[in-house]
């Protein structure tokens, strides 16, 4: 039985080119916009989600209706921006979504059929060294010392 080929990723030159282009226009517009947290930033900083979503536009919806009950250090403006920006963000995020996890998820089968290719071939060169095949014992040799997780094994003669 063949080894199954799930997925192959060929890309022309032409193809590369323009998606290196979206990629250079979302780093040159996007990015600068960005910022990037730290973990400890990541833990502490409250969230927003689905439930609190509707709080916070209800809040500023009431900011705007009421500006008797704002307190002067309250930045509504700042209020407004963030607002429109986080709905702005997630939709970007949305439209990428599918993008990243269909890229994360070729990335895992790809590199699985080329880690079983490999398998395939380093359990042949067993075979291939019992009837002793020109170069197997070397090249088992090299492989087993590279083999993830396994501890150096003695060469095979």
């Amino acid at each position: 039985m063949a080894q199954p080929n799930n997925i192959s990723v060929v890309l022309d030159d032409a193809t590369l080119t323009e998606i290196r282009a979206a990629f250079a226009v979302l780093t040159k517009k996007l990015l600068p916009i960005l910022k990037t947290l730290g973990e400890q930033d990541r833990k502490e900083l409250p969230k927003i989600g689905e439930r609190t979503m509707p709080f916070v536009e209800k809040s500023f919806e009431y900011v705007g209706r009421y500006a008797d009950l704002v307190p002067a250090y309250l930045d509504v403006e700042a209020f407004r921006v963030d607002l429109q920006a986080l709905k702005l963000l997630q939709t970007l995020e949305r439209e990428l979504a599918p993008i990243m996890d269909a890229l994360a998820d070729s990335i895992i089968l790809v590199g699985s059929e080329a880690y079983q290719a490999a398998l395939l071939f380093y359990n042949n060169l067993k075979l291939a060294i019992k009837i002793n095949l020109g170069a197997s014992a070397t090249v088992y040799n090299d492989l087993s010392a590279r083999f993830p997780g396994a501890p150096a094994k003695k060469p095979v003669k």
